[in-house]
């Protein structure tokens, strides 16, 4: 089963959940703003632009710019590879994305 997870690739939950699968036989693909490569899984680094991170306290407009280029970014990487399920492993980026 071809399997697409957008989740932070640094979270050791996203690794946890991502090498459940790959160990099952499973073609997984994983979407991520940052982390690193995981064994047997097809890493997709979404592009950021300069330092963004959107927290609760302020929010700049690069910020906005950086969260708009990777929700774009994530949509055509999920129409491109086909996935049979995606997986967001958290709502407030990787859900919206």
């Amino acid at each position: 089963m071809k399997i697409c997870f957008v989740a932070n690739a640094e979270s050791i939950h996203t690794v946890r959940w991502i090498s459940y699968f790959v160990k099952n036989g499973h073609e997984v693909h994983l979407i991520s703003h940052k982390g690193r490569d995981i064994e047997g899984v097809i890493f997709h680094k979404l592009i950021t632009i300069g330092n963004s991170k959107i927290t609760t306290e302020k929010i700049r407009p690069v910020d906005l710019l950086s969260f708009v280029i990777r929700a774009i970014q994530t949509r055509r990487i999920i129409r491109k590879i086909k996935p049979e399920i995606v997986h967001a492993h958290n709502v407030i980026l990787s859900g919206f994305y």
